[in-house]
């Protein structure tokens, strides 16, 4: 039996975003590591009619002001890093939340229906949360038997980093990125999932006192891997299951070497890419 395509159309889209994601960050943080603070300050943008005072565009009505300087720095080591490192940490988390929906979603329309808990999918009644997606992507993933073995042992500790790196991403899109008892009472409670818990949180507990979510290049990295490696096993496991393909996924098999204009622009054709930004930006007002 082949693999059903618009599945693996869904991981290969989602595999290379992902991947996309920890190219840009190596490549940014590469940057940071690079730049002359001093050149900074005249490419930052600044809209004031007045000598002493800086602004940028805030609404169509209004700029507002700010001070250059104070902006670069904020971004002194080691800030940025900490900055950044939360960008990409929700920007992977986006990518692989829409790959499970669309997971989820597909089957459902091939008429495989996805279960959880015994319960059927059913997007009229009761449209799956990430967090019961998560729950549904581990119990599909713990019966896999292809691909990397070692990766599959992993699964408990691995899904415990996804599910923390959705935690994260709550409190960093609802809460200002400071923690609250949220990020414990959202936690995934199956027993077979490793509970993983960012130091910050003991902090807070302890003190009652703001304590922000602070990730370094390492804790990315390690999000990243983890998140790839979920998705390659979750979609050998679909492929069997649903479709009979006992073969895994292999990059070299399929002729999938790393092709970074492919990852950051997709099919489209990298030099009309080059050739339409000189059409924007398109919005006005």
């Amino acid at each position: 039996m082949v693999r059903d395509q618009e599945i693996q159309r869904i991981f290969e889209i989602a595999d290379d975003s992902l991947q996309g994601v920890i190219g840009y960050h190596f490549f940014v943080m590469a940057l940071y590591q690079s730049v002359d603070f001093n050149k900074i300050l005249a490419h930052l943008p600044n809209t004031s009619k007045v000598a002493e005072v800086d602004a940028f565009p805030h609404t169509f009505s209004w700029d507002r002001h700010y001070h250059r300087k104070e902006l670069i720095y904020t971004f002194i080591p080691p800030f940025f890093e900490l900055y950044q490192s939360r960008v990409a940490l929700t920007a992977i988390v986006s990518v692989f939340d829409d790959a499970l929906d669309k997971f989820v979603t597909e089957l459902n329309c091939l008429g495989c229906h996805p279960q959880l808990n015994g319960k059927e999918f059913d997007p009229k009644k009761n449209k799956w949360s990430y967090k019961k997606r998560i729950e549904w992507a581990f119990s599909e993933s713990q019966d896999c038997t292809i691909g990397d073995l070692s990766a599959i042992k992993r699964l408990p500790r691995t899904f415990g980093i996804v599910d923390e790196a959705r935690r994260l991403r709550n409190v960093i899109m609802h809460n200002h990125g400071v923690f609250d008892k949220r990020y414990e009472d959202e936690a995934i409670g199956l027993k077979n999932i490793e509970r993983v818990e960012h130091p910050g949180y003991a902090r807070f507990k302890d003190s009652g006192k703001s304590v922000a979510v602070l990730l370094n290049y390492a804790d990315i990295v390690n999000f990243s891997r983890a998140h790839i490696e979920v998705l390659h096993v979750l979609h050998n496991q679909i492929q069997k299951k649903y479709f009979s393909h006992g073969e895994p996924y292999d990059y070299s098999k399929e002729n999938r070497i790393i092709q970074w204009s492919s990852v950051f622009w997709g099919n489209t054709e990298f030099d009309s890419v080059k050739n339409d930004i000189t059409r924007y930006s398109y919005i006005k007002i």
